[in-house]
């Protein structure tokens, strides 16, 4: 059993992630323009929409082509200072042949100390950074502590409204255009079946009256990340029980500094290939790995059961051999996994949470691929000279074990197939996940959505050139001067 978090708070799941900001690989993006058959899921024309939703103040300013020179953007990217960790861990991997560079620009084999979407060593989330600043707008609204249970549509599959209960009274809102459907990788599709969108067999079994038949929920692909948590050594990450003080928290409430504003005291990351992948002869990595500048401390079992599901008794095991020592440790995460699992309804109750089978580890190349991050992590602490000068070692307990495919939901430009005024704008969408932190990518998605939006909605009101503009009986001239009846 694995815990899967929701973003159930005005920001959704930019409130959750741990901050990385990883934008993932220009292939990434190529790969998406070939199954969606659309060039504007490319990595060159994705590219502008990473940058217009960016505020860059990291370390690759000249970097233009990645990062622009705009300090307009809503998500604010800041660096950190180095670490003797930090600076061990780089030296050690370029003994091992890799290099040190920019992850993002673009992204390649190779390792970078961490930049992170905050501002001045706080959170840069999607709610603070896009909707706090407008606020104000007539024409926005934003209904709190308000549960979605159900999209209305007509006979012709027009979405019209929602349903959804707030403080126990359902409510019911009105669409005169679409519905952007923004609720996560878990919720939307759960909300696409509880409204009849989604595997006919499996809705009827559950009582759902299926109204169109498509593979909601099918090909959930997660990245599985495996923690080293606990590796000794002469110098050791943050100790809460030593380095808690009044001017560590001044530090931080004041200056945005120090290791409270390291988020889960990640400071590097990296992306490799594995032996499956370089036999390929293509840079895609498939592994990443992160530095972890956590001590062990006594809560650290307890922290641990509660972000890992995992019983405190195993890893008060696990961290017994290391208490009252200086550690550090890794994550080593799978990045482009081979297997998939889904996401089905327990019933027709909307409270109901979905069923999740995220099937990890089902290929037998995703199990060789995690095999072969482990032994890069080996060979790094055991091997190199860097870490041998750090007297670093291994407790003996220290390892815990779209539009052109048959399965697209949406098309290219994210609307739900067999359906009117029905899009669907987060990482949900992604035909194939990205190999990075998901974050940034879903925020681009949300871009290039808005202008999606925009243009559509532009097309629809545009008359011929020459020709009155007149509206007569809901029916407007469009821009190649043919009749069009509005949605």
């Amino acid at each position: 059993v694995s815990a899967w978090a929701s973003g159930k708070s005005l920001g959704g799941g930019s409130n959750l992630n741990y901050m990385v900001y990883v934008r993932g690989n220009p292939r990434d993006y190529d790969n998406w323009a070939n199954i969606t058959a659309d060039r504007e899921w490319s990595y060159e024309n994705v590219l502008p929409y990473f940058k217009k939703s960016l505020e860059y103040a990291g370390a690759y300013q000249e970097n233009a082509k990645h990062y622009g020179k705009s300090a307009y953007g809503n998500i604010h990217v800041e660096n950190k200072p180095s670490s003797p960790l930090l600076q061990t861990f780089l030296a050690g991997v370029k003994e091992l042949g890799f290099p040190v560079l920019d992850i993002n620009g673009p992204q390649q084999t190779g390792f970078s100390p961490l930049e992170y979407s905050q501002r001045n060593g706080y959170r840069s989330g999607a709610f603070q950074e896009f909707l706090k600043p407008i606020l104000n707008r007539s024409n926005l609204y934003i209904s709190r502590f308000s549960l979605v249970t159900k999209i209305k549509f007509d006979k012709s599959n027009r979405a019209t409204g929602v349903w959804y209960v707030r403080h126990g009274v359902k409510k019911f809102a009105r669409a005169t255009k679409e519905i952007i459907l923004s609720g996560g990788a878990i919720n939307s599709p759960k909300l696409l079946m509880l409204s009849g969108v989604g595997p006919e067999k499996h809705l009827k079994s559950i009582g759902v009256k299926a109204r169109v038949d498509l593979p909601v929920g099918k090909n959930l692909v997660d990245h599985m990340v495996m923690p080293i948590p606990s590796i000794i050594s002469d110098i050791g990450g943050f100790q809460p029980e030593k380095d808690f003080s009044p001017d560590v928290i001044m530090d931080y409430i004041k200056n945005g500094n120090g290791f409270l504003s390291l988020p889960a005291m990640l400071t590097l990351t990296g992306f490799v290939n594995s032996k499956e992948q370089r036999k390929t002869g293509i840079d895609w990595p498939d592994i990443q790995i992160y530095l972890q500048e956590l001590s062990t401390y006594s809560l650290k079992p307890t922290d641990f059961a509660k972000v890992f599901q995992i019983q405190y008794e195993k890893w008060d095991s696990l961290f017994k051999s290391s208490y009252g020592k200086n550690t550090f440790g890794f994550g080593i995460g799978l990045v482009r996994p081979k297997s998939s699992g889904e996401i089905r309804l327990r019933d027709r109750n909307h409270l109901s949470k979905p069923l999740i089978d995220p099937n990890y580890l089902e290929h037998p190349d995703d199990v060789q691929a995690l095999v072969d991050g482990i032994q890069m992590v080996l060979n790094l602490v055991e091997k190199t000279k860097a870490f041998k000068n750090l007297n670093a070692r291994f407790p003996t307990d220290s390892l815990i074990g779209w539009i052109s495919s048959p399965d697209a939901v949406v098309d290219s430009k994210l609307r739900v197939f067999h359906t009117r005024g029905l899009r669907v704008v987060d990482a949900s969408v992604m035909p194939v996940i990205v190999n990075g932190n998901t974050n940034a990518p879903t925020v681009m998605i949300a871009e290039k959505a808005a202008d999606f939006i925009r243009q559509y909605w532009a097309d629809q009101y545009a008359v011929c050139p020459g020709l009155p503009t007149y509206i007569f009986n809901r029916v407007l001239f469009n821009q190649s001067c043919f009749y069009y009846r509005l949605p």
